[in-house]
């Protein structure tokens, strides 16, 4: 199908899995088709023979974030692709207590969506963010955004701009700076 999630085993595409030997560490790795820019969820339709006291989360790979999938949807904004390796269900969430490492890089992804002519950020854990900028090569300001609102998937509309390379910068809350070259055609 042009829109379609799948689970894989052996390079093999399936839409029903059944696990004979199961338990805590098993890992099924997901696949999802998207054939348009947007937003995706994951989300449990029908569960057999599995107790209530298991947890299942969809792990993105990519942004080593976890989310229980029996409490809500996982929703991410994917552009069009296939994504084989991205996705996977787990039943155990091995993210620490607690970090020394800054893991901001991983934990926000931002791209430049050129069809829709806006920033696109996909925030899971729900960093606040305190101001996003765009700017030219030349270091002129064309977008400066203090006003972000909290969420899974962020978009800021940006009047169209010309083909080239830009840089958008995000600063958190804490003062921490992601700087993102992106291509704008």
């Amino acid at each position: 199908n042009t829109e379609d999630m799948f689970w894989i085993n052996n390079n093999n595409k399936f839409v029903i899995q059944a696990i004979d030997n199961f338990n805590t560490d098993t890992t099924i790795p997901l696949g999802l088709h998207t054939s348009v820019d947007g937003l995706n969820n994951i989300a449990i339709d029908n569960l057999e023979n599995l107790s209530d006291q298991i947890e299942i989360y969809v792990h993105d790979r990519e942004l080593d974030y976890y989310h229980n999938i029996r409490t809500s949807a996982f929703e991410i904004f994917l552009p069009i692709g296939e994504y084989l390796n991205r996705f996977e269900i787990t039943f155990d969430n091995d993210q620490p207590l607690s970090t020394h490492e800054n893991t901001l890089s991983s934990s926000l992804n931002v791209f430049y969506n050129n069809t829709q002519n806006s920033i696109m950020i996909q925030n899971p854990k729900l960093i606040e963010i305190s101001n996003i900028q765009l700017y030219n090569v030349l270091g002129q300001d064309l977008l400066d955004s203090s006003t972000v609102e909290s969420k899974n998937h962020i978009e800021i509309k940006t009047k169209p701009i010309s083909t080239g390379t830009y840089i958008i910068n995000l600063e958190t809350k804490e003062g921490n700076v992601i700087t993102k070259k992106v291509l704008v055609k």
